[in-house]
C-alpha cells in the first residue's frame, strides 16, 4: 500500500517540521490536531487551516498514515482518544516519533486494526532554528515486520535512510542519538570555557577558534571510520600528556576533569590501546585525583 495522505497529532517542532517536509515531498496533509491553535496562528495557512483543537474534532476523512508527534507522556492519552474518535480506518499506518518510547504505547490502536510502531527522525530540533532540514536524514524504525515494511517505504519517499531498531534496545538507540545530537554542544561549551581561561586576553567568544577544527573532524567522519579519524594524546599513547591535562583540569573544575578522564579512556580504547595499558591509565588518573584531594 502506498502512503500519500496523512494526519498529524501534535504540531510542535517535530510535527510541524515533518508536516512541511511531507508536503514538499508531495504528500497530502488532510488534518491535524493541536490544542494551541491561537499560538500557532502565525504559521503557514496551508497547515493551520487544517488544524483542530481536539482529537474529537477530527473530520471523518480517512488518511493513509497518522503521525503522533506529542510528548512521551501524552502518547498513551492520544492513542486512547484516537480509538474512541474512530476516524482512522483498519490498516492505517500510525506511528509516534518518540526516540525512547516503543510501539507498545500504541497497542490499543494495533488492537483496533491499525498498523503501529515508531519512526524517529534522527535530527536536532530547536525552536529558534527556523525550518529544520529533514532531507537526507536517517530515521530509527521500531515495530513489527508488517509495520517496518510500510514504514521503510514511507521513509524512502521522505528521502530518509531507515534503520530498524530492536524494541528492547530502544533506550540504547535514543542514547546514541543523544551522544550525537547533544554532547558535541556540551563539549563545545566546555572547550570554549577552557580556551577562555587559558588565554591572556580572551575575546567575548572563543568558540570561533575551535569551530574550524570541529568542522574538519565532522567532515572527515563522512568518509573515514572514527578510529582512523582519531587524533590527540590518547591515540598516540601519551599518558604523560593526559595526566598533565587531567591534573590542571582538576584545579579548574572537577566536572571538566571527570568528563576529560572518561572521554580520554574511551578515546584510548577506540585507538586500540591494550586492556592492560588502559587499566594502567585508569589507575594513574585515579591516583592523580587522589593526590589532588590530599
Amino acid at each position: 500500500m502506498i502512503t500519500r495522505s496523512f494526519g498529524l497529532v501534535g504540531a510542535g517542532r517535530v510535527g510541524l517540521a515533518m508536516t512541511r517536509h511531507a508536503i514538499m515531498q508531495g504528500f497530502d496533509f488532510l488534518w491535524g490536531v493541536d490544542p494551541r491553535l491561537e499560538e500557532l496562528s502565525g504559521l503557514d495557512n496551508e497547515i493551520v487551516r487544517r488544524l483542530h483543537a481536539r482529537v474529537a474534532d477530527i473530520p471523518d476523512v480517512p488518511v493513509d498514515a497518522c503521525v503522533i508527534a506529542v510528548g512521551d507522556e501524552q502518547i498513551g492519552i492520544v492513542t486512547k482518544e484516537l480509538v474512541t474518535q474512530g476516524t482512522l480506518r483498519t490498516g492505517t499506518l500510525v506511528f509516534h516519533t518518540s526516540g525512547v518510547r516503543t510501539s507498545a504505547e500504541l497497542l490499543p490502536l494495533e488492537d483496533a486494526g491499525m498498523l503501529t510502531g515508531s519512526i524517529h527522525p534522527i535530527q536536532s530540533f530547536i525552536a529558534s532554528a527556523g525550518e529544520t532540514p529533514l532531507r537526507g536524514i536517517g530515521c530509527g524504525i521500531e515495530g513489527t515486520d508488517a509495520f517496518y515494511a510500510r514504514a521503510v517505504a514511507l521513509a524512502r519517499d521522505f528521502g530518509w535512510s531507515a534503520l530498524r531498531i530492536a524494541t528492547d534496545q530502544k533506550a540504547l538507540y535514543h542514547a546514541a542519538c543523544v551522544f550525537a545530537g547533544n554532547f558535541p554542544t556540551v563539549l563545545a561549551a566546555l572547550s570554549e570555557e577552557l580556551l577562555r581561561k587559558s588565554a591572556v586576553e580572551s575575546p567575548d567568544r572563543t568558540l570561533p577558534f575551535l569551530l574550524p577544527m570541529m568542522e574538519e573532524v565532522l567532515s572527515r567522519l563522512q568518509h573515514t571510520a572514527p578510529r582512523a579519524s582519531l587524533t590527540g594524546p590518547a591515540s598516540r599513547g601519551q599518558s604523560t600528556v593526559l595526566l598533565q591535562h587531567f591534573e590542571q583540569l582538576l584545579g579548574f573544575d572537577s566536572l571538566s576533569a571527570e568528563v576529560y578522564r572518561s572521554l580520554s579512556l574511551a578515546a584510548a580504547k577506540l585507538a586500540g590501546v591494550s586492556p592492560a595499558s588502559l587499566s594502567h591509565l585508569r589507575a594513574a588518573l585515579v591516583e592523580s585525583e587522589g593526590r589532588k584531594d590530599m
